[in-house]
């Protein structure tokens, strides 16, 4: 039996998308003391996001208030059409037919 080698290949590096950046590969103790130091970084913002939304809760309950009010209602009364009362009459009669206490409840609703 005779042995061959093989020769390694080089890996075939995918060509970059447009948009698309290569992020250097670092080793995770790095990349956890990176989200560590991020993490540091948010929590000591807390302070100023909280100052940031009460000004900006403050502000725009201010305007809110100071907004002149400026609506219009309108009312106009009008009779009862003569088309839909004979449709509940139609339905409180089928309603008597079938029995039961739907009669009563489907009479009360014309009027």
């Amino acid at each position: 039996m005779t042995q061959t080698a093989t020769k390694q290949q080089p890996e075939a590096q995918l060509p970059l998308v447009a948009g698309e950046a290569s992020l250097p590969e670092t080793p995770l103790d790095d990349s956890r003391e990176w989200q560590a130091d991020q993490l540091r970084l948010l929590l000591g913002a807390t302070r100023l996001f909280f100052r940031v939304g009460a000004v900006g809760l403050l502000l725009s309950t201010l305007v809110a208030f100071l907004i002149p009010k400026s609506y219009t209602a309108t009312t106009q009364l009008m009779p009862p059409d003569p088309q839909s009362t004979s449709g509940m009459a139609m339905m409180a009669a089928m309603a008597a037919k079938a029995g039961g206490g739907l009669g009563g409840v489907a009479g009360d609703l014309p009027g």
